[in-house]
């Protein structure tokens, strides 16, 4: 697949590109794209030095992060959830396409921000109180990503969580 005009591309998708095309000696391929970037000929994304665009078009729109959508159901009370706190909580777990529900959780124990669960699941309790429950939409980037966790949820699979707080331990 070649690089698209405008379009951020890694060294190493046009190096396979380029490739692709029949040329086959990757350091010289290399060794052109640093003279071109030397040249002004390519230039570097912003965020990664590793994306480079065409010179003379525009630089790619850099994207928002994928966040959770977050409903308070109940707000609760006491203390808010923070990062090194661990919780307990109930839940459910649906797909969003089609609202099947595919988990259970009664008494779930994490801390949040250890990388204990899903990166949707910290976002989602972050700033709950004791008896708080909420619905949280997570992206399937957030979730369970590209694998998914079979055999009930599917690749790049966007969840939704429904989470009661049931018992906050503070962190140190």
């Amino acid at each position: 697949r070649a690089p698209t005009l405008g379009r951020p591309s890694s060294a190493q998708a046009i190096v396979r590109a380029v490739a692709e095309a029949g040329y086959t000696d990757s350091a010289r391929v290399r060794r052109a794209i640093k003279q071109a970037l030397g040249s002004g000929a390519l230039q570097t994304s912003p965020e990664s030095v590793a994306k480079f665009w065409i010179a003379g078009e525009l630089p790619p729109a850099v994207e928002a992060p994928p966040t959770v959508v977050i409903d308070e159901v109940a707000d609760g009370k006491g203390d808010l959830v923070q990062l090194g706190d661990e919780v307990v909580i109930n839940y459910e777990l649906f797909l969003a396409e089609g609202g099947q529900r595919v988990e259970t959780g009664k008494k779930f124990e994490f801390q949040v921000g250890a990388g204990d669960v899903i990166k949707g699941m910290d976002a989602g309790v972050l700033g709950m109180k004791l008896g708080g429950r909420r619905k949280v939409t997570v992206p399937w980037m957030l979730g369970y990503g590209k694998r998914g966790s079979a055999p009930s949820i599917p690749s790049c699979a966007n969840l939704i969580f429904k989470i009661k707080l049931t018992n906050l331990k503070k962190g140190q």
